[in-house]
């Protein structure tokens, strides 16, 4: 990622599980700030744990629910999906 700037990733990517290892690893690795969206998102679902492990300094935007998070308890929607927990947990 040689001279980019941010990373966006997620729409269209699919749930193919290799495809979604290869999604976590990249958000998890990048130094770039990260805008995730659908199938980005997807790719950490029951696995909040590997995308708190994230070592960007910056936070991921997530346009859909128009918030920035730190983790993955941030954002309500997503945070369900991801660690698996309802919204009133």
């Amino acid at each position: 990622m040689k001279g980019k700037t941010v990373l966006g990733i997620g729409p269209g990517l699919g749930t193919h599980p290799e495809t979604q290892k290869f999604i976590r690893t990249v958000v998890r690795e990048t130094p770039l700030p990260t805008i995730l969206d659908a199938d980005g998102l997807n790719a950490f679902a029951g696995s909040g744990d590997l995308f708190r492990d994230r070592q960007s300094k910056f936070p991921a935007l997530v346009p859909r629910e128009c918030a920035i998070a730190e983790s993955a308890d941030a954002w309500p929607i997503p945070r369900a999906a991801i660690t698996g927990m309802g919204l009133s947990s």
